[in-house]
């Protein structure tokens, strides 16, 4: 019931995400970027095929909410943006509502249009509750037109 509650709070953030600090000076960050995540704690070792973090258009302030709906889960992505900094949440969770990892980075720094980097926390659930957690250096860029942004 608690994972479940989660998800439900991770989909209420939204009201809290709009900033008033608008800088413009910042590199535009949009479209649909790739992570890579290196540990540096915990216990979840690798993260394999992390998913894709969608961000909105512009490079003020402000937040965006996705929800990517797949054949057994869904993947819920917030992203807040204040000034040169954003903040990046995703939830993956069964059909049924049921969390089944999270990862947050509250301070992500965009480094240009193509690349942000920062540290991001990593939870692992299972049926008992949190299996794994972590924290880990996370590259995050925009895939190439040739594909992958690395």
């Amino acid at each position: 019931m608690a994972l479940r509650n989660l998800l439900s709070s991770l989909l209420l953030l939204g009201s809290l995400g709009a900033c008033a600090v608008d800088d413009t000076s910042c590199p535009s960050v949009s479209g649909t970027y790739e992570p890579m995540y290196v540990p540096l704690t915990g216990n979840c070792g690798f993260i394999d095929s992390p998913n894709m973090l969608p961000f909105g258009e512009g490079s003020g302030s402000g937040s965006i909410k996705t929800l990517e709906n797949r054949l057994n889960d869904d993947v819920v992505t917030e992203v807040v943006r204040k000034g040169c900094t954003v903040r990046v949440s995703q939830v993956v969770a069964t059909k049924q509502g049921i969390v089944q990892s999270q990862i947050e980075g509250e301070s992500l720094k965009v480094h240009n249009a193509r690349e942000l980097s920062g540290q991001v926390k990593y939870l692992r659930f299972n049926e008992l509750g949190v299996a794994c957690e972590g924290t880990y250096e996370a590259q995050i860029r925009k895939p190439t037109p040739m594909g992958i942004g690395y």
